[in-house]
């Protein structure tokens, strides 16, 4: 049994503001039932992709109040929710995501914790004790849906140096079988290993009309060195005849051109080990690939040098000012280096099968734990 961890979060106390909607104290007395939900209105959720919760509370007077939604109204003034202080959420697994939006939370990321049970939300307006019992309550089961892992695309990120080249993708191991759960019978279970990468993945293809699509690539590679700053344009002379103009600065020489960008690497090797029993079936869901690192872009072309200052005028004269040169342009900014070379496909990947037992030994008693698990009603 995976351990629940249910984490709940406290809205920080709402200030009133002189824009935005109007925030709304409910007593939990006048109100007949409440909802809680994904905001998107349906009862899902895919592993590890983040979600804001809505509660709606309905009043024994008929009408709707949202904790998200300020058009719905509340307490018959428009451009109103509920009260984020006075609301409690919970998540059963789920961590909470921070940031500026209340009740934002973030799915477990390994579906297999969640496979047999989904995800629970459970929701209330506090009441003046601030006790459960003296409150509206509502929960909600989520189904577990799993597109947002439809795509795994693995690599390390561009190396740090300038110019430098991408290395190969990571070699990957990866292992699929076949699953049941209480919401897909005719589901796939897939891990990805990358061990240089330190990661484990579990992947679910919920249907056969779900592809999963797993890439090792390469490197990308490093942006170019940047080019060299232009030379500052010299000082104008200084004129020596009374009331005589001082000489025009020099303009700033060109910025130098960039670096040229590294070459992308090439893609990582993929092995690929599937259940015997049902070998055709999921290497139907399966899409490999290998492609090279894109190529670093070319190095940004360096400034333009800084044009001199003219020079100062001659003395004065009986009526008559000396006045300054005019000063240098500033030089154009040097070309970008050219782009490097986009990195090759890897080699092909390879397919063999085993047994159940031998390629899940780690995860089966939880796979078997799953499968053993009724289909909601």
């Amino acid at each position: 049994m995976f351990a629940k961890s249910i984490l709940s979060v406290i809205a920080g106390a709402s200030l009133l503001v002189a824009c935005g909607p109007s925030k709304m104290q409910i007593d939990p007395k006048n109100v007949a039932n409440v909802v809680v939900r994904p905001a998107s209105g349906q009862n899902l959720f895919c592993p590890g992709d983040k979600f804001q919760v809505e509660i709606v509370a309905k009043l024994k007077d008929g009408t709707n109040c949202s904790s998200i939604n300020p058009d719905l109204g509340c307490m018959g003034k428009k451009d109103s929710v509920i009260d984020a202080n006075i609301l409690r959420v919970e998540a059963t697994p789920g961590a909470p995501a921070g940031g500026p939006h209340p009740f934002v939370f973030v799915p477990d990321p390994n579906p297999l914790h969640t496979a047999a049970t989904g995800m629970r939300l459970k929701a209330w307006i506090v009441g003046a004790t601030g006790q459960q019992s003296d409150s509206a309550f509502a929960e909600t089961v989520l189904k577990p849906v799993y597109q947002c892992q439809a795509m795994n695309t693995l690599g390390a990120p561009p190396p740090m140096g300038h110019g430098m080249h991408g290395g190969p993708g990571p070699a990957l191991r990866v292992t699929a079988t076949t699953l049941s759960t209480p919401f897909y019978p005719d589901a796939v279970l897939i891990r990805i290993d990358a061990t240089e990468l330190g990661l484990t993945r579990y992947v679910i293809s919920q249907s056969a009309d779900m592809i999963v699509r797993i890439a090792s690539k390469g490197q990308d590679g490093a942006r170019g060195f940047p080019g060299a700053h232009g030379v500052a344009g010299s000082r104008g002379s200084n004129a020596s005849s009374t009331c005589g103009k001082g000489g025009r600065g020099q303009d700033g020489g060109p910025g130098g051109l960039g670096g040229p960008g590294g070459n992308g690497g090439p893609g990582g090797f993929v092995e690929v080990l599937m259940d015997a029993k049902a070998s055709d079936k999921i290497s139907a869901r399966l899409r490999i690939s290998s492609p090279g690192g894109n190529a670093g872009p070319g190095g940004w072309g360096g400034s333009g040098g800084p044009g001199g200052s003219g020079g100062s005028g001659g003395p004065s004269g009986a009526g008559c000012t000396g006045q300054s040169g005019e000063n240098g342009h500033n030089g154009p900014a040097g070309p970008p280096g050219p782009s490097g070379i986009p990195g090759p496909s890897g080699p092909a990947p390879t397919f063999g099968t085993a047994p159940r037992e031998k390629l899940f030994a780690g995860e089966l008693g939880v796979i078997q734990q799953i499968e053993a698990t009724p289909a909601p009603k």
